[in-house]
């Protein structure tokens, strides 16, 4: 029987990026939602602010970090955000592996080949700006990454109130809550 209690040792934790339609208030909200409850949830994930479509992605997306050491609760949180996945939402699930052995940057591979989707597949840019350049080969780790995320959610968490802002009154239900650098 498998240790369901920690990822492989190739895999150092893995990303849900949850895409949202942005001209779609149901979607935005839906997306505020999610987010809410994944934080209050799974105490231990990493829940990051609304981001805007960047890099890869074509559209705005909220990232949810599973540490390796929450590899135990992995099933059941897929589980859920596929059951309370909104209609208009797209998500991507990918580990974060640190295999230097494959044929191209471990990023690139991580989210072209081990990835999987809940909902309709979107197509994902790989080629242009510092997405190509953050996904060549190159002695790079995510740890980088992650210091510029963490400066950034202050100021991610006030486009969160912009956008709820924007929303007709109805549709302004839940008020994100700050999340912890």
């Amino acid at each position: 029987m498998a240790d369901s209690s920690h990822f492989p040792d190739v895999v150092d934790e893995f990303h849900a990026h949850i895409v949202f339609h942005p001209h779609i208030s149901e979607s935005v909200q839906a997306a505020v939602d999610i987010r809410a409850k994944v934080a209050q949830r799974y105490l231990k994930y990493q829940v990051m602010p609304l981001q805007s479509a960047r890099a890869a992605f074509p559209m705005p997306m909220i990232q949810i970090v599973i540490p390796k050491d929450q590899a135990a609760s992995f099933g059941e949180f897929i589980s859920w955000l596929a059951l309370n996945r909104h209609p208009t939402h797209s998500i991507l699930l990918h580990p974060i592996t640190n295999n230097q052995d494959y044929p191209m940057s471990h990023a690139l591979y991580d989210h072209q080949h081990l990835a999987w989707w809940c909902g309709p597949p979107l197509p994902l840019d790989f080629s242009f700006g510092n997405c190509s350049a953050y996904l060549k080969p190159e002695e790079k780790s995510y740890a980088d990454l992650r210091v510029g995320i963490a400066k950034a959610k202050v100021q991610e968490e006030a486009k969160i109130v912009s956008i709820l802002s924007k929303l007709p009154q109805s549709h302004q239900t839940i008020v994100p809550t700050k999340t912890k650098l």
